[in-house]
């Protein structure tokens, strides 16, 4: 039985279809939906002053909160799912760990590589 779905975005037009697919299926599972924003952290160079990286890190914030609030009024208010919004600045080994914690029993993923 899937209960949580998690669905990494990175608000591309490819990760909007994922997220309607992912709708779609959380009603005919009444699954509660995760979605799942990720910031690289960027590069450390000494040469750069601390302020310069909190500066990033609020610029990426910002754009997150956007990118939600677009998705919420285009997508998740109206879809009558249950849905959390999750964002962080991690490496990838964080990223599992809060899988296991979010107990997710299903992760859908894009991949624009192809």
């Amino acid at each position: 039985m899937i209960n949580n779905i998690l669905l990494p975005t990175d608000f591309s037009e490819v990760a909007n279809n994922a997220l309607r697919y992912a709708i779609e299926l959380c009603k005919k599972t009444e699954s509660k939906l995760h979605l799942f924003h990720i910031k690289s952290i960027p590069v450390m160079d000494a040469s750069f002053p601390a302020e310069t990286y909190q500066l990033i890190l609020q610029e990426m914030e910002e754009a997150t909160k956007v990118g939600f609030e677009k998705l919420e009024t285009a997508y998740l208010k109206s879809s009558g799912i249950t849905f959390e919004l999750h964002s962080m600045v991690a490496v990838l080994l964080t990223f599992h760990r809060s899988l296991l914690q979010a107990g997710t029993n299903l992760l859908l993923y894009h991949d624009l590589s192809y």
